[in-house]
């Protein structure tokens, strides 16, 4: 098998220089720098102090630049060799996975096709309208879930929703809006709450359609006490394409109540009849 071998390197001496005394010195001369006061007429000073200060900088920052090149240029090239082993390591390894991975696929796909088989004989005849992807679970498919687990799981799921549309079936007035909500979602409570939301407008609308039409009683109701005849309004009952229906003038009286007289003029209105008066010669 391989071997990594490596002959111990001599590292590097650690490098001496005059750091305690020039630290001393500099402690002392920028001691003084820190406390000294410029004015207009010695900006010329304050400038060429500054260019000292860097001077001194750059010279030392350089000097420890080029040391530090000087002690990495072994561990450089041995960093490079590491990384171009490596690359060579990562790509048979690469391959290697994507066989594993292929192989993985193979098996999640082989166990989910059973899994769709077990939920099909789960639902028949029981909830055929679920679809296997609003019961799906993604670990399913791990190698630690046994298909008896699973098969545990489907039934409590299939049973969790038989006892639901049992529930939803008993709801007083929404069932119907409910239930379609429940197949969507499989969430009882989110159903339960739509189903109302929709009944509430069908309520709505109902109450809306009764004030109208008191509305027009009343109307009616009105023009006939102040002896004007009530219209009609004509409904479009019939599509572009059809042929109307032939109309015909029927002549009758009645004896009728106040109230009579206004449901009867309510009546054609909703109708569409139109009521001619007739005028005595």
């Amino acid at each position: 098998m391989f071997e990594l071998k490596i002959n111990e390197p001599q590292m590097p001496e650690s490098i001496t220089w005059n750091y305690e005394e020039l630290k001393a010195e500099l402690t002392e001369v920028l001691s003084d720098y820190e406390h000294r006061v410029y004015t207009e007429e010695t900006i010329a000073d304050a400038k060429a102090d500054k260019a000292s200060l860097n001077r001194l900088k750059k010279t030392i920052n350089d000097e420890r630049i080029r040391r530090e090149k000087e002690y990495m240029k072994p561990f450089d090239t041995f960093k490079a060799q590491v990384k171009e082993i490596c690359t060579l390591i990562d790509g048979a390894s690469n391959k290697i996975s994507d066989q594993l991975d292929t192989f993985e696929a193979k098996r999640q796909q082989e166990k989910k096709d059973n899994i769709i088989k077990l939920f099909e004989e789960k639902k028949s005849g029981v909830a055929d309208w679920i679809t296997f992807n609003q019961v799906f679970n993604e670990k399913w498919l791990n190698k630690t879930t046994s298909m008896k687990a699973i098969e545990e799981e489907l039934t409590a799921i299939i049973a969790q929703i038989v006892m639901d549309l049992g529930t939803i079936k008993s709801l007083p007035a929404y069932a119907f809006e409910a239930e379609e909500c429940y197949k969507r979602t499989l969430d009882l409570n989110a159903s339960i709450a739509e189903g109302q939301r929709l009944v509430d407008i069908q309520k709505r609308k109902a109450e809306e359609e009764e004030l109208q039409r008191q509305a027009a009683i009343s109307k009616a109701q009105e023009q006939m006490e102040s002896g004007v005849q009530p219209e009609a309004t004509i409904a479009a009952d019939y599509a572009v394409d059809k042929e109307p229906e032939p109309v015909y003038t029927v002549k009758f009286q009645a004896a009728l109540t106040k109230t009579q007289a206004i449901a009867l003029s309510q009546f054609c209105k909703d109708h569409n009849i139109k009521l001619i008066q007739i005028k005595e010669a």
